[in-house]
C-alpha cells in the first residue's frame, strides 16, 4: 500500500510506512458495528450526568454565616444597649427579665434566622448526600459501559492473554462509595434547631425559668449535634477523595487498555486527582476556632465533588469523541 506522506510502497495492511514511519492505517477512532451498541450504551449514560452530577455552589456555605453573624452581632449590641440604660455604678444589675423583656422584635428576627441557617445547611447536606448517590449509580454505570467498549476493542486478541484487556481494567477498579439516607443526614444537621425555637417561644412568653431548663437540655443535643456534623463531614470529604482515586486508576486503565487494542489514547485527560481533606486536623482547627473553620470544611465538602465531576465529564466526552473518529 502506497504511503500518504513519501508516497512510497509499503507491505500490505502496514500500520506505519517502512520508510518515513508515517502512519498508513487510522487509529482506533472510528465508531463500527463492532462497537456500535456498546458506544450508544455509552453515550446513554453519560447523557444522565445532567440529573445525575449536580453542581453545588460552595459559597452558598458562607452566606447563611455572615448573615447569622451579622445579625448577632446587632443583637448583642442591642442587649448591651439595654445594660446601659440601668445604672451600673450604682450597682443597679438588670435581671434577664428586664433585659428581654421589650426585645420581642429581636427575639422574632433571632426566630427566623436561626430557621434560615439551620435549613440552608440541612437542604446543603440533603443535596450533597443525593447527588453523591446518582452520581455513584450513573458512575458504576459508565464504567460497565467503557467496559463492553474495550471488550470488543480487543478483536481477535484474547482478553485473558492481555493484561490490560476489560477484565484488568474493571477487577477492583469499581466506582468507590457508599449509597446514604439524604433525608436522615438532613435531619442530623437541623438537630439544633428544635431546642433553639423551644428556648427563642419560651423567653417570648416570657417564661424565662422554662428558657434556662431547655438551655441545660440542649447542651446534650448540641454536643450530638457536633459529633455527628463532624462525621457527615467527614465521610463527605473522605468519600469525594476515594471516590476520585479509584475513577483515575479507572481512566488510566482505560486509556492503556485502548493503546493495548491499537489505539493512541494518549490525547485523553484524566486530571489530577483531588487533594486529600485530614479529619483529624479539621476537627482540631474547628474546635480551637470555635467553629469557624467549619465554613471552610463546608465549602470544600460542596468544591470537590464539583471538580471531580468536571474532570470526569472532560475524560468521558473526550473518550466518546475519539471512538465516535470526532477527535
Amino acid at each position: 500500500m502506497r504511503c500518504p506522506g513519501c508516497g512510497r510502497e509499503s507491505a500490505e495492511q502496514s500500520v506505519f510506512c517502512t520508510y518515513c514511519g508515517v502512519r498508513m492505517q487510522p487509529e482506533v477512532r472510528v465508531e463500527n458495528a463492532a462497537i456500535g451498541a456498546e458506544l450508544g450504551e455509552l453515550r446513554e449514560v453519560l447523557s444522565r450526568r445532567r440529573r445525575t452530577d449536580r453542581r453545588l455552589p460552595p459559597w452558598a456555605v458562607v452566606v447563611p454565616f455572615v448573615i447569622t453573624m451579622l445579625f448577632a452581632i446587632v443583637l448583642v449590641g442591642a442587649v448591651f444597649d439595654r445594660i446601659l440604660d440601668y445604672d451600673l455604678s450604682g450597682g443597679e444589675m438588670p435581671t434577664e427579665e428586664e433585659i428581654l423583656g421589650d426585645m420581642d422584635p429581636y427575639i422574632v428576627a433571632a426566630v427566623v434566622f436561626n430557621v434560615l441557617f439551620y435549613a440552608v445547611y440541612a437542604v446543603l447536606a440533603y443535596l450533597m448526600v443525593d447527588r453523591a448517590n446518582r452520581h455513584l449509580e450513573r458512575e458504576a454505570a459508565a464504567m460497565d459501559a467503557v467496559g463492553k467498549v474495550l471488550g470488543k476493542l480487543g478483536g481477535a486478541r484474547s482478553l485473558a492473554s492481555d493484561p490490560w484487556g476489560r477484565e484488568q481494567v474493571l477487577d477492583g477498579r469499581a466506582a468507590y462509595g457508599t449509597k446514604r439516607n439524604p433525608l436522615l443526614w438532613a435531619a442530623v444537621i437541623a438537630l439544633p434547631l428544635i431546642g433553639s425555637l423551644a428556648e427563642d417561644f419560651a423567653i417570648l412568653n416570657d417564661d424565662f425559668g422554662l428558657s434556662n431548663s431547655l438551655q441545660i437540655v440542649s447542651i446534650p443535643i448540641m454536643l450530638v449535634h457536633v459529633v455527628l456534623m463532624f462525621y457527615f463531614l467527614h465521610i463527605m470529604s473522605d468519600d469525594t477523595w476515594k471516590h476520585d482515586q479509584a475513577w483515575t486508576e479507572f481512566a488510566r486503565g482505560t486509556k492503556v487498555a485502548l493503546a493495548r487494542a491499537g489505539g493512541t489514547a494518549g490525547a485523553l485527560d484524566e486530571g489530577t486527582t483531588l487533594p486529600s481533606r485530614p479529619t483529624g486536623l479539621f476537627v482540631v482547627v474547628s474546635l480551637i476556632t470555635l467553629g469557624l473553620f467549619l465554613v471552610y470544611w463546608w465549602y470544600v465538602a460542596l468544591k470537590d465533588p464539583n471538580e471531580h465531576y468536571g474532570k470526569q465529564a472532560r475524560f468521558e466526552d473526550q473518550l466518546v469523541a475519539m471512538l465516535s473518529g470526532k477527535d
